[in-house]
C-alpha cells in the first residue's frame, strides 16, 4: 500500500514505459508522515493530486460534506485505494465517517485456474454492487489473471502479494520455506506496478 501511495502522493506517473519493457521500479523515497498521516507540504501534495471533483463526487457517494473527505485524507483516517496505472471508473472512499464498504474476494487455486470464471466471479460482485474487489490468486499464470482482472474491473483492486511470493518459492524451491523477503518485496513493485490500488 505505501509503495502505491508513494505515486499517489507525489503525482508522479507510474512507470508505464519499464512495465513494457518489463521492469518493475518503484520510487524507494516515501512521504513523510506521522501517527495522524502526512505532515506539512505532504499534505498539500496529496490534496493536489486528490481533484476538487473526485472530491465531490466521493463526498456525495457518502453523503458527507467535501471538507470532511480533505480533512480525512490529510490526517490519515480516510483513504482513496487508487493506483495511477490505472484509475477505477468506480472509485471509493474508505475510513472514518463514511459507510462500510463491501469486498468481493476471487482467485484461483493451484488445483483450479480459469481466468473466466474468475472474470465471470468479478462482474457477478461488480453487478451485486462491490465496493473493491481482491485477487487472491494461487494458481496458474498470476500475472496474466492479475492483469485481465485490473482491465475488467471497474471498482478498486487489491491483492496480497506475499501469497505470489509463496507460490513462486513452492515453483522454484518445491518449498514456500525458501520465500524470502527480497521475494515479497519483489512481489509487491509487480503488482503495485501493474496497477493494483491496495495491497
Amino acid at each position: 500500500h505505501r509503495t502505491t501511495s508513494a505515486w499517489l502522493v507525489e503525482g508522479r506517473p507510474a512507470p508505464s514505459a519499464d512495465r513494457q519493457r518489463g521492469e518493475t521500479t518503484v520510487p524507494n523515497d516515501r512521504p513523510s508522515s506521522g501517527p495522524h498521516g502526512p505532515k506539512g507540504p505532504e499534505r498539500e501534495k496529496i490534496m493536489t493530486f486528490v481533484s476538487s471533483e473526485l472530491i465531490r463526487r466521493l463526498a456525495g457517494d457518502e453523503n458527507v460534506e467535501s471538507e470532511h473527505l480533505r480533512r480525512g485524507l490529510t490526517d490519515g483516517t480516510i483513504v482513496i485505494p487508487a493506483n495511477v496505472c490505472r484509475v477505477p471508473e468506480r472509485p471509493v472512499a474508505i475510513g472514518a465517517g463514511l459507510r462500510t464498504k463491501v469486498n468481493a474476494n476471487i482467485g484461483t487455486s493451484e488445483d483450479y485456474a480459469d481466468l473466466e470464471v474468475e472474470l465471470k466471479k468479478l462482474r457477478t460482485a461488480v453487478e451485486a454492487g462491490t465496493d473493491t474487489v481482491m485477487d487472491l490468486s494461487t494458481g496458474g499464470d498470476l500475472a496474466g489473471i492479475r492483469r485481465r482482472i485490473l482491465e475488467e474491473s471497474p471498482v478498486p483492486v487489491g491483492s496480497v502479494c506475499i501469497y505470489e511470493a509463496a507460490v513462486e518459492a513452492v515453483r522454484r524451491e518445491g518449498t514456500i520455506l525458501a520465500m524470502t523477503g527480497e521475494g515479497m518485496l519483489e512481489a509487491l513493485r509487480r503488482h503495485a506496478a501493474d496497477g493494483i490500488d491496495f495491497v
